[in-house]
């Protein structure tokens, strides 16, 4: 079956098209859930909506017990620490790799990856592993933000230990003008104990910029 495309402020995320199969079973017009999913009135792309969910689901059980108690690949390593560095949540890495979430979150603590506090902010800064620990930086140098939970590069020593640095955002909406442009970010200052270096993890290939 060709994959349903989704148009623009349609919600045909998993969540919400699981949310409107519950209700359908349970009674709901199907007027309404074309209200919920934000789509025209048409029962057969509706029904083509429900069948591929049921299709990945189906997809991702088979997948996640194939995996189920293999070791982890160089491949998972490196996509793991690239895709937490870079700004996705540990449920969508588990996703995407049909692994369990505690099997990624195992592995960000073994190869030394600084982890983003729950409910992270400026006053709540992350704890750096002690491979990411060093006493000075050079320009060029891959780092963590512990104030912005966030990967940065270093510009330039700016004082004594302190670092200029461009913090790495996630672009959430790529602009029709630029859409090859997937991460933004901000120039801010540190010092050094504020910052953790990633040199340690170039050995897994990994790639941020």
């Amino acid at each position: 079956m060709a994959k349903v495309r989704v148009k623009k402020g349609e919600k045909l995320d998993e969540e919400t098209v699981g949310r409107v199969i519950k209700m359908l079973e349970e009674g709901m017009a199907k007027k309404d859930a074309y209200g919920v999913l934000n789509i025209a009135a048409n029962p057969t792309r509706l029904n083509k909506i429900i069948e591929e969910f049921h299709e990945n689901i189906a997809r991702e059980k088979k997948m996640r017990a194939a995996k189920r108690g293999k070791p982890s690949t160089d491949f998972e390593i490196k996509s793991i620490i690239e895709s937490y560095l870079q700004g996705e949540s540990i449920s969508e890495i588990s996703k995407f790799l049909y692994r369990p979430a505690s099997f990624i979150k195992n592995i960000i603590e073994r190869v030394g990856v600084p982890s983003k506090p729950v409910g992270a902010n400026y006053c709540n800064m992350s704890l750096l592993p002690e491979q990411c620990i060093v006493n000075s930086l050079e320009e060029g140098d891959l780092v963590w933000s512990s104030k912005y939970h966030a990967a940065a590069e270093v510009m330039k020593e700016t004082g004594e230990k302190i670092y200029q640095i461009y913090v790495f955002q996630k672009v959430e909406e790529p602009s029709p003008y630029f859409p090859n442009i997937k991460t933004g970010g901000f120039y801010a200052n540190q010092p050094v104990y504020e910052l953790g270096s990633l040199k340690h993890l170039e050995k897994y290939g990994v790639k941020l910029v």
